[in-house]
């Protein structure tokens, strides 16, 4: 299955609360490697050959850094220019549509569960008081009810587990993060939340698994951390 499968990597946005470390926020250094360079060697370590990018603000600086964790990693990195970056990470991931044609993901047990058809499947945390790595605030939030969710966003309540960027897609989600465009969701929650109501978006326990959203300072300090502590990184995580 791995061979048939591409990873997509949303790079595109600016980063401001990391800036004062460089720009774009994907191409700054973290223990010596840039973040996203920490994205495509986890992938790659579980047997990713095929990555495309999406950039956006300071592309320029960011491409060469994709070229090189390419020639480091031996591995395909196609970067993908979104001139549009501003409008949220929708944007983003509908400027990949036409790249990407089967199931795409970014995590080593999904590849294990797969998915069914035309779904869409979400790694989730539920520590959602036990995991020192996440900011409740900044995080996006998920209602699950089995292993279906029943809504998604960051100012959803009730929530039962954090939203960690990670999915196994299939590419109805194309489809349906652009119906949910022109409404006020300018996220992938909103394609999410349309497979959730036909009860085709499912989630997955990540458990014990680590992973850290490096957004700002704070999130910077931990990941340096949560890497320096394990010795190493295992598994993938969004933001690197």
């Amino acid at each position: 299955m791995v061979g048939n499968v591409e990873c997509l990597i949303l790079a595109a946005g600016k980063g401001s609360r990391l800036s004062h470390r460089g720009e774009p926020k994907a191409a700054v250094p973290l223990l010596g490697r840039p973040i996203i360079e920490w994205v495509v060697a986890a992938a790659h370590g579980v047997g990713m050959n095929r990555f495309h990018v999406v950039t956006g603000y300071r592309s320029e600086n960011l491409i060469p850094v994709l070229l090189g964790c390419a020639e480091k990693l031996g591995v395909s990195i196609h970067p993908i220019l979104n001139t549009r970056w501003e409008q949220g990470s929708a944007v983003s991931f509908l400027s990949a549509r036409a790249q990407i044609k089967g199931t795409f993901l970014l995590l080593r047990r999904l590849f294990q569960e797969g998915i069914r058809g035309d779904e869409v499947r979400l790694a989730v945390d539920f520590r959602i008081r036990e995991n020192p790595f996440v900011d409740d605030g900044d995080a996006t939030k998920v209602l699950a009810r089995g292993d279906r969710i029943e809504n998604i966003g960051k100012s959803i309540s009730p929530y039962n587990a954090y939203d960690t960027g990670i999915f196994l897609c299939s590419p109805i989600l194309f489809e349906k993060v652009d119906r949910a465009l022109p409404g006020s969701d300018q996220t992938l929650s909103g394609g999410v939340k349309e497979l959730a109501s036909e009860g085709k978006a499912r989630i997955l326990d990540i458990r014990d698994d680590r992973w850290v959203d490096v957004d700002d300072e704070k999130a910077y300090g931990a990941a340096v951390d949560l890497i320096s502590g394990a010795g190493g990184y295992r598994d993938a995580g969004r933001g690197f």
